[in-house]
């Protein structure tokens, strides 16, 4: 599985790295978002993960409003379905992820390319709303 995703990897417009054939993981930095790339062998899928930003301090009274502006980006009308964000706690990031079925038949090269493409520019464009909540939220002080 991991050979297959990376003969994907070599042909897609974007420059991947491939997957380390000990951990399944490709770290990459795309379109100013770092983004890493997991093989889970068991339940074939790639899982596709975009580090939106590091939280300086989790208790922090002004991250904790923050934290309700980034959870309701995961409404429906922001985000597509299957794309989640969340706040990674051991590593005090704020990322988005999204997976793919390997199982699937049907031009997986183009399904690679496109979730990856949609991780950075959904990551980004979250990127944004946060900064600029945080703007505001700073303003109103």
């Amino acid at each position: 599985m991991i050979d297959m995703l990376n003969g994907i990897f070599a042909k897609c417009s974007m420059p991947l790295k491939p997957l380390d054939p000990e951990t399944g993981i490709s770290e990459n930095d795309l379109n100013d978002m770092h983004v890493i790339l997991t093989c889970d062998r068991e339940q074939k899928r790639l899982l596709v993960t975009g580090f939106i930003m590091e939280i300086d301090d989790f208790y922090d009274p002004a991250f904790k409003e923050l934290q309700k502006t980034i959870l309701k980006m995961n409404d429906a009308d922001f985000l597509p379905d299957n794309f989640r964000i969340g706040i990674n706690l051991p590593e005090l990031m704020v990322e988005i992820l999204s997976s793919l079925d390997l199982n699937s038949p049907d031009d997986l090269m183009g399904q690679v390319e496109m979730l990856i493409r949609r991780i950075t520019f959904y990551g980004i464009e979250s990127r944004k709303r946060i900064f600029a909540a945080y703007a505001e939220q700073q303003g109103g002080k």
